[in-house]
């Protein structure tokens, strides 16, 4: 008699810490431990944990960037406060940020805090400001507001988001060669 072949489990379990889309990543992986026994098994796991605690979601900032981008381009604003840039980000739909559950996914979800996203744009370089309104001229009594100015964004917006609306062209492409 040959020695019995390891079934795949295809919804091995987890550990708490794996939510969402960093546990459908690794549900795959770890089924496939699993086969080669308890002691891959718990090295999965392991390594799962290891990552999830010290993963950072790089992509929630480019996200937000992409975000913003748009919410400036359709108001053709050249400077916004916070909160209304907050509120803003709250009303897009498919966004997540009125659902917001931190970099590491780990938290509950809760609306994106103007704290939050000043955190998730250090990186870039780009911090809140006091702006004034467009339609205030500094006299006696205006007051200023916390925000961003288009500008603050541009370098950014070049660097890490795909041109709004514009397709790759072939013509642009260059190809790697080792002539």
């Amino acid at each position: 008699m040959g020695a019995q072949q390891p079934v795949l489990d295809l919804n091995p379990n987890l550990p708490k810490d794996l939510r969402n889309r960093m546990a459908d990543n690794w549900r795959p992986l770890i089924a496939i431990a699993d086969c080669f026994g308890p002691a891959w098994a718990r090295l999965a796991r392991e390594a799962a944990i290891t990552f999830a605690h010290s993963f950072h979601d790089e992509d929630a900032g480019v996200i937000l960037l992409s975000d913003i981008r748009d919410i400036f381009n359709r108001t053709t604003a050249d400077r916004m406060a916070s909160v209304d840039l907050i509120t803003a980000l709250h009303d897009i739909e498919e966004s997540g940020w009125s659902e917001y559950r931190g970099m590491r996914d780990d938290q509950q979800p809760k609306k994106l805090s103007q704290g939050e996203m000043a955190r998730l744009l250090k990186p870039f370089g780009i911090r809140p400001r006091s702006i004034w309104p467009v339609s205030v001229r500094r006299r006696k009594g205006s007051s200023s507001r916390k925000g961003y100015y288009r500008s603050q964004f541009e370098e950014a917006w070049s660097r890490y988001c795909e041109p709004a609306g514009t397709a790759a062209q072939g013509s642009k492409i260059r190809l790697i060669s080792n002539r």
